[in-house]
């Protein structure tokens, strides 16, 4: 009975892994669990079934994880873009009543206003244009007088224009979805958009 036993176990095909490399190969008792722990006699060896430490990601992993990536670039970036244009145009606004003011104490004194930044009595800030004295030049943007108001044109911006005629702060969005947004959000009232052959937002001040 015992021998018929032995030689069924040794007959028996059991398949193994080498940490190193995979083979298949018959083994005897010794090699068999004996009282429910491992008595292998084969160092480096691992009987096929059992699994090991996961030793990094799959490439599937990895493509998910930079496809989520690029969607969530593809999402924040134009926003970001969008929130920073936003907050040049709305830092233009003081400058832009400081010209304003410029303007009227001007026309107080002389019944017209000027189309020379230099004539005015109140620093507007800026910096002077070395050859244009109607130019201004900001740190995000560039203004320019004329007879019946002034134009500022913002970095990557919506063409800001104060008219006296009616005394409005005019933002240009010339339909542009994107330049609409940043006029919107300059105005602290609601004071409308046209949307017609001028296409503008009045901008409360």
């Amino acid at each position: 009975m015992k021998k018929q036993m032995l030689s069924i176990l040794e007959g028996n095909k059991v398949v193994i892994r080498n940490t190193h490399h995979s083979s298949s190969r018959r083994v005897g008792v010794r090699d068999i669990v004996v009282g429910g722990h491992s008595a292998s006699l084969y160092s480096g060896l691992q009987i096929s079934g059992m699994t090991s430490e996961a030793g990094g990601f799959t490439l599937i992993e990895l493509l998910v994880v930079v496809l989520i990536i690029g969607i969530l670039a593809a999402v924040a970036v134009p926003q970001y873009n969008l929130a920073v244009d936003k907050s040049r145009c709305a830092s233009l606004l003081p400058m832009i009543m400081s010209i304003d003011k410029a303007q009227k104490a001007y026309y107080l004194a002389n019944g017209q206003y000027t189309i020379d930044f230099d004539e005015l009595d109140i620093d507007p800030g800026g910096t002077p244009h070395p050859g244009n004295s109607r130019l201004r030049l900001y740190e995000n943007a560039t203004c320019w007088v004329y007879g019946a108001g002034f134009h500022c044109q913002p970095t990557n911006g919506p063409e800001l224009e104060k008219d006296y005629e009616n005394d409005f702060l005019i933002c240009w969005h010339n339909g542009n979805s994107r330049l609409v947004k940043i006029c919107k959000s300059l105005q602290k009232t609601p004071a409308g958009c046209h949307y017609g052959d001028g296409k503008w937002c009045l901008v409360n001040l």
